[in-house]
């Protein structure tokens, strides 16, 4: 019996692979944009993982791992899941640029997405006229899917070259976000085990 509390009531190690201490971890695309973090980040430490370099250390107080991804989701997924199986990741920023769609935003601007639309996600339709799958122009919803749309609730225009129409139309996809997170996670009953100890 004192064999089964003492086992109980000793701590649950740390899963990390490589190192635990919690930080932010934030992934850039470009080499640029990293090496400006780097440069301020003091107290640096390398990390070599599958032949990718991460530094941990402390940004302006703060302790963070900074890992160059190269363009593209699928070497920000890739980099991504790298750096939480290695570090206790407890916020993630991504330093880098997402497109241009809203004329509003500029460079050095931060934006917190609610919705987002990815190029290599579209509907094409053939031409430049709205898509009408589902009987009405701009909705295509009865094939699972919607069109990316302003600020206003219309549909992006199809993406042009100079004049001439593709046909091509960006697709929303879902982004938690604290509206529907509470939603989401109820829908839910399993939980992933956390890689680290909190």
């Amino acid at each position: 019996m004192l064999f089964a509390t003492a086992s109980h009531a000793a701590p649950n190690q740390a899963r990390c692979l490589s190192e635990c201490t919690p930080r932010i971890g934030i992934v850039s695309a470009f080499g640029a944009e990293a090496d400006i973090l780097l440069a301020e980040t003091q107290g640096k430490k390398t990390w070599t993982i599958a032949g990718q370099r991460f530094t941990s250390g402390k940004l302006r107080g703060n302790p963070v791992v900074i890992v160059l991804s190269g363009v593209g989701m699928v070497n920000a997924a890739m980099s991504t899941q790298r750096l939480i199986d290695h570090f206790r990741v407890e916020r993630l920023i991504l330093s880098g640029i997402a497109g241009g769609v809203n004329p509003a935003h500029h460079i050095g601007d931060v934006v917190v997405a609610e919705r987002g639309a990815m190029p290599n996600e579209i509907y094409w339709h053939g031409d430049g006229s709205l898509p009408a799958a589902c009987g009405q122009p701009g909705n295509i919803e009865c094939l699972g899917l919607k069109l990316g749309r302003d600020a206003q609730g219309k549909p992006y225009p199809d993406y042009r070259i100079g004049a001439t129409a593709t046909g091509m139309f960006l697709r929303e996809n879902y982004v938690l976000n604290a509206a529907n997170a509470r939603r989401a996670n109820s829908a839910s009953t399993s939980r992933p085990t956390p890689r680290c100890s909190p």
